[in-house]
């Protein structure tokens, strides 16, 4: 016998052997009962054991909660240094537009507290690198939000 036809013959009688193995294997389970025959007695096995739950009654998983690990979060290297976003807190800003709307929150839904013209001078609350910043009216009492890219720096 040549070398191909041995490996040939070596894979058929490994499969074949299997087969036979997982039919003679599965031939209790896969046996059907006669008609009419008692059911066979049940093993001693744990699963044996289990009682039959009341009609109506589901079994609910238990919940728990995982502890996973949180990453440990550092900067690279390149990114040590990184300038952070300027903060204008005592800078005065101008209106940039004919007219702005001084709001009670930052969103466009916001109530209207006051109506501002181009010129009017704002002390900014909060950070200006925001899209919305909170600001305090220099000619008046008033304070809100508005849209930082309706303001310039005032000179």
């Amino acid at each position: 016998m040549s070398g191909g036809k041995m490996l040939g013959a070596l894979v058929f009688n490994t499969l074949a052997g299997c087969f036979l193995i997982m039919v003679i294997a599965g031939q209790d389970a896969a046996a059907p009962q006669p008609q009419g025959a008692p059911p066979k007695a049940a093993s001693a096995t744990p699963a044996a054991r289990v009682r039959a739950l009341p009609e109506g009654a589901r079994i609910t998983p238990r919940q728990t909660r995982a502890e996973a690990p949180q990453p440990i979060l550092r900067p690279s290297p390149e990114h040590k240094g990184a300038a952070q976003p300027t903060q204008h807190r005592a800078a005065l800003w101008q209106v940039a537009t004919d007219r702005l709307n001084l709001r009670a929150e930052p969103s466009t839904a916001a109530p209207v507290l006051a109506r501002l013209s181009r010129g009017d001078r704002l002390r900014l609350l909060s950070d200006s690198s925001a899209e919305w910043v909170r600001v305090h009216v220099e000619d008046g009492e008033a304070e809100g939000w508005v849209a930082t890219r309706l303001l310039r720096a005032a000179p």
